[in-house]
């Protein structure tokens, strides 16, 4: 399999020292890659910025309480074993200023340099952003308002970049939604998209450190995975087994 993932969340600029961006980390995306890199896929990572959390990283850890050396040590041991077996198979590619241009840029290049068995669209694009002004806007004003316009709808056009036969995965996240609202939301995105699946979550099991996520086919089928360190490999699992059934059809 050859894997195309996009993690991060874009930046836009206010002026030359002021942006706006969102929360995103990359990292359930950093995980999915992991576990495409797991079941032998090579994988190509496009961060929308350097700060965007990567495969094969081990993320900081808050430990309470006596903290075992010797767990520390295996655990990064391990680490570095899986970056060294993975080394080959894993390229990152970091956009140079994390826009929605130069995503949709580095991302059709991208798309269209080689035949992509799986794209999977986990970056948080931004959906409006402002006419960056030159130099630094004052900070004397009691009050700033700041117009938006709309951005294109990159993954629109994805489709026609990569072909048919590439399984193509978007990404979307509501707050507050329910299960039923989450998988109309995801299905609607599907038609919209062109998309093979989406992958809805909400901000509210993210904000209560409990990640759910549905893989919402473009029938409206969903099927849901719930939180745990397994859940990335889970969701890559099913993806390969319905791929292979679309192969073997």
């Amino acid at each position: 399999m050859h894997v195309l993932i996009t993690a991060g969340g874009t930046i836009a600029p206010i002026d030359d020292v002021r942006l706006l961006t969102n929360r995103s980390t990359g990292r359930f995306a950093s995980a999915l890659a992991e576990a495409c890199l797991a079941r032998g896929s090579a994988v190509t990572y496009l961060a929308t910025t350097p700060q965007t959390h990567g495969p094969i990283e081990e993320p900081k850890q808050q430990f309470g309480g006596d903290v075992d050396p010797s767990e520390i040590r295996q655990r990064l041991v391990a680490r570095m074993a899986q970056g060294w077996n993975h080394r080959d198979r894993l390229r990152r590619i970091d956009l140079t200023t994390g826009t929605v241009l130069d995503y949709a840029q580095q991302l059709e290049n991208l798309a269209r340099s080689r035949p992509w068995d799986i794209v999977l669209l986990a970056s948080a694009v931004s959906d409006y952003e402002p006419v960056p002004m030159s130099g630094k806007i004052s900070s004397e004003p009691e009050e700033l308002v700041i117009t938006l316009k709309r951005t294109p709808k990159v993954i629109r056009q994805v489709r026609d970049w990569v072909g048919p036969d590439t399984t193509l995965v978007g990404f979307k996240l509501t707050s507050g939604a329910s299960d039923q609202s989450m998988i109309e939301i995801a299905h609607q995105a599907c038609l919209k998209n062109r998309s093979d699946f989406t992958i809805v979550n909400d901000q509210s099991s993210l904000s209560a450190n409990r990640h759910r996520v549905g893989l919402v086919a473009p029938d409206a089928s969903a099927q849901w995975f719930e939180p745990g360190d397994q859940m990335a490999d889970q969701v890559i699992d099913s993806l390969f087994q319905r791929i292979a059934a679309r192969r073997n059809d």
